[in-house]
C-alpha cells in the first residue's frame, strides 16, 4: 500500500505564502518517510497573495489552494477589489 500525506500551509502573521510553503517544504522534506503534498490555505486576497500563487503554480507545482471553513469566498472576493 502507498501513503501519501496531504497538509494544508497556512501563513503565520507577516509570512507570504511563498514562504509559508518554502518553511512547511524544507520541514517535510528533512523528516518526511512517505510521499507528501502541500495545499496552500488563502486566507485573504491581495497583489502578494496573487503573485504567490502564480509562482506557486509555475514553479513549485502547487495546484491546490483552499481557503479555511470560516473564511466565506465572498470576503476574499471583496478584499480583491
Amino acid at each position: 500500500m502507498r501513503v501519501r500525506l496531504v497538509d494544508t500551509v497556512v501563513a503565520e502573521d507577516g509570512e507570504t505564502l511563498l514562504e509559508a510553503y518554502e518553511r512547511c517544504r524544507s520541514v517535510y522534506s528533512s523528516m518526511s518517510c512517505c510521499d507528501y503534498s502541500l495545499r496552500v490555505a488563502v486566507t485573504c486576497w491581495s497583489d502578494q497573495v496573487k503573485q504567490d500563487m502564480q509562482r506557486l503554480v509555475t514553479d513549485k507545482g502547487t495546484a491546490t489552494h483552499t481557503r479555511p471553513s470560516g473564511v466565506p469566498a465572498t470576503l476574499i472576493t471583496q478584499q480583491s477589489g
